[in-house]
């Protein structure tokens, strides 16, 4: 048994021991608060149907969105609640892992849930819902932050940290103009080191590459790839921000491209790649002459790590460029 495995069966252990224990629910929240959302999600499948819903009604639905944001059998555990309460739960996830869980429910059930999610976040499942599979749009996330052109940079920082604890995708900033058109874009320190009352103009890259939600998977791979940016803003046909995508090039090893979490399949959360766009971005780094692909992640999703090394990719060392700080296990694959 690896040690990773034996970690794991060890966190499961721990995990069941805490939601069987008997305790006030207060306390089995606060020990659950130590614990990674993705270990939890794998201990879901060693409890019974009513100890699941007991564990949602101890956690909150906030929680209980994050977990089953990690789940490979999140639709089958929603089926066992009352509509409403899984209706609750899709509308606390973000908009991309809330569409992938409605694939897998049944098309009666899931108009039924839809119609039972509140008005804002129905408008971003149905908006990513709205392309087909080879679109970009399909793949992107509604996680982002949006500001205004004409505000200072105290005000500005005062915008990003309102809406921060709501997005995690907060190392670049959009930009919009007074119609709500895409402007811009800033990066988070540039923002952070700037002088308050600084124009937030003078700091905007108007420049900033975009894609749109209709152009196809394939052709936006050979776009994405030339900018290391951490993320690209796909917009509409009135070039208003609907979402964000990433992937970039990596230097630090020869003939190398780099998949990130993407905002095209964001982060994640279920923290990993949908298949197809895997596929694709192998196919496009063939074909652009890259020998290998890389991608850096974290020891404790271990339902992404599973899909990686399925996919083919090997565990190596940390390389020294490497720029994602919070990261821990590193994998590369040999084209």
């Amino acid at each position: 048994m690896s040690s990773n495995t034996q970690r794991n069966a060890t966190v499961i252990e721990e995990l069941l021991k805490i939601i069987r224990s008997g305790e006030n629910p207060q306390i089995i929240r606060e020990q659950l608060d130590d614990y990674h959302e993705n270990d939890i999600a794998d201990a879901l499948a060693l409890l019974t149907k009513q100890e699941r819903i007991s564990l949602y009604s101890i956690l909150g639905t906030e929680r209980s969105a994050e977990i089953l944001s990690y789940s490979d059998d999140a639709a089958d555990y929603l089926s066992e609640l009352r509509p409403q309460s899984a209706a609750d739960i899709l509308e606390d996830m973000d908009a991309d892992d809330a569409v992938d869980v409605l694939e897998d429910v049944e098309p009666e059930r899931r108009e039924d849930l839809i119609n039972l999610i509140d008005e804002e976040a129905k408008q971003d499942i149905t908006l990513i819902c709205s392309y087909s599979d080879d679109e970009i749009g399909s793949k992107m996330t509604t996680n982002y932050i949006e500001i205004e052109k004409d505000i200072t940079v105290k005000q500005a920082m005062k915008s990003v940290f309102s809406k921060a604890d709501e997005n995690d995708n907060v190392s670049t900033i959009y930009v919009c103009d007074k119609d709500g058109k895409f402007y811009g874009a800033i990066d988070l320190k540039d923002l952070i080191i700037a002088i308050e009352y600084t124009p937030l103009e003078s700091l905007v890259v108007t420049s900033y590459p975009t894609l749109h939600a209709h152009e196809s998977i394939s052709e936006c791979i050979e776009e994405l790839k030339d900018y290391a940016e951490d993320s690209i803003p796909v917009l509409d046909e009135n070039d208003k921000i609907i979402g964000g995508v990433g992937i970039a090039e990596f230097d630090g090893l020869c003939d190398c491209a780099e998949i990130q979490k993407l905002y095209l399949d964001d982060s994640s959360k279920g923290k990993g790649y949908g298949k197809e766009l895997m596929k694709i971005a192998e196919n496009e780094a063939r074909k652009s002459g890259y020998k290998q692909l890389y991608l850096e992640t974290h020891s404790n999703l271990t339902a992404a790590i599973y899909l990686y090394e399925k996919s083919g990719f090997k565990q190596i060392d940390r390389p020294k460029e490497t720029v994602h700080g919070k990261m821990d296990r590193f994998y590369l694959k040999k084209l």
